[in-house]
């Protein structure tokens, strides 16, 4: 008898942070999208634990918080929540069981300041879980201004990589019938503007058979990254989530002066990000 695949889960490391609650709300928008369920868990550690006067209660403690938060999810948006408790380090337990439970992607609520009962930095985002196969959404202390998925930013460029994260956002933008801006820029190196023109011709190709409403935006003057150079479109242009790919290749000047997504998950805006590992094989949940 084969064993039964359990339902699909947006998983939450929650650790009560105001961060934590808005990544909560966010996994809210995100089950019913996909209609799918949601775990949440609390990692006792070698630092959070030491807030309870008996150590040995601590997850009697937490699992009642949780089992309460998920009582009024399941009451008021009928969507079923699983809730865990670990004595363990937060990225520890992600990456132990994220497969395992089928999720199909992480909310990591990231706080102004990181305190020691806080589990997320933008640097651990970006280090602990590269070998993550599903995206890692990242919120902040106050919650989107809109719809965590309306208005997705695309930013595209010459990197073969760079058009895989187009298909994880044609996917919800099908699911969610909201609008997806393709952002681009102009190269004079004439290999990277065919590089890039090859991209989104792929793109181009995959959201018309989606059925997606896109519309491209060439920033023909700037010079910058246009990753990092989306942070500012979005936040004067009404975008609500910038979709990018993680570093597949580590260079010097990223050991040197740090990955330029770290800077882009900690942007000034505190806008949302969803950060997607480069993998051979294309993950994309069912929705259905």
């Amino acid at each position: 008898m084969e064993k039964e695949t359990p339902k699909q889960q947006v998983l939450v490391p929650y650790d009560f942070s105001k961060a934590a609650e808005n990544a909560l709300v966010c996994a809210i928008e995100l089950a019913s999208l996909f209609k799918c369920e949601i775990t949440v868990f609390h990692a006792l550690n070698k630092k959070n634990i030491r807030l309870y006067a008996d150590p040995d209660d601590a997850e009697k403690i937490v699992r009642n918080k949780l089992i309460a938060l998920a009582k009024d999810i399941i009451e008021n948006d009928h969507i079923l929540v699983n809730v865990y408790v670990f004595r363990d380090e937060a990225d520890i337990v992600v990456n132990k069981i994220y497969e395992r439970i089928n999720a199909i992607a992480m909310i990591a609520g990231l706080n102004p300041e990181k305190q020691p009962t806080h589990y997320f930095s933008p640097g651990s985002v970006v280090t602990d879980f590269r070998n993550l196969r599903i995206p890692i959404i990242v919120v902040h202390d106050i919650l989107p201004r809109k719809s965590l998925f309306s208005g997705m930013i695309l930013p595209l460029d010459f990197n073969r990589e760079s058009k895989e994260k187009a298909a994880w956002v044609g996917h919800i933008s099908t699911l969610n019938k909201t609008s997806v801006r393709i952002l681009t820029r102009h190269y004079k190196d004439t290999y990277f503007a065919a590089s890039l023109r090859n991209n989104l011709a792929l793109v181009m190709k995959l959201y018309k058979n989606l059925n997606v409403d896109y519309r491209v935006v060439c920033e023909a003057g700037i010079k910058s990254d246009i990753d990092k150079y989306a942070v500012d479109y979005a936040w004067y242009n009404n975008g609500e989530m910038i979709v990018l790919m993680a570093t597949k290749e580590l260079a010097a000047d990223d050991l040197l002066f740090g990955l330029k997504e770290k800077k882009i998950i900690a942007n000034k805006y505190k806008l949302p990000i969803m950060l997607i590992n480069p993998r051979d094989d294309l993950y994309l949940p069912c929705g259905c």
